[in-house]
């Protein structure tokens, strides 16, 4: 007997979220990495279009589920809004890392960690980096992003 296809096909509420996940996760690294540049005008549209993809996912991943369940990150975010907006990069360097220590802290409490890759840094910032890895939303292996923020 041969069996083929098997999980070739993702359903559309897997695809939905992992694409939602998916352009959440980029926004949030553009963010990063326009804040660690200099770049705190691109960071703040960065940040503009983060918040606006949150909203527009309404808990169908993770991620927005992680905000939505969360007020201390969208207090956060909130600070880090302000950092940007007085064009302080100190500021927005560390509003950023509280944002991502404490997206660390949820993702444990909310037990959303058991399919993410965390890799211990030696540097004091946060990092994203690409990834190959099991997806997050799914469960299954292949090439991704990972979100690493182990300080």
């Amino acid at each position: 007997m041969t069996i083929s296809n098997v999980g070739s096909t993702t359903p559309a509420y897997q695809a939905a979220s992992t694409n939602s996940f998916s352009q959440l996760f980029n926004d949030f690294k553009s963010i990063g990495s326009d804040i660690q540049s200099g770049e705190l005008s691109s960071a703040q549209s960065a940040l503009t279009t983060f918040q606006s993809d949150l909203q527009s996912s309404n808990g169908k991943d993770p991620m927005s589920r992680l905000f939505s369940n969360n007020s201390t990150l969208g207090n956060d975010l909130t600070a880090l809004q302000t950092a940007l907006k007085s064009n302080d990069p100190t500021a927005a360097q560390n509003a950023f890392k509280t944002l991502t220590q404490d997206m660390q802290s949820a993702l444990k409490t909310q037990g959303a960690h058991r399919h993410h890759h965390h890799h211990a840094q030696s540097a004091s910032t946060p990092a994203i980096s690409p990834d190959s890895g099991t997806d997050p939303t799914t469960g299954s292996s292949g090439t991704g992003s990972t979100l690493n923020v182990q300080a």
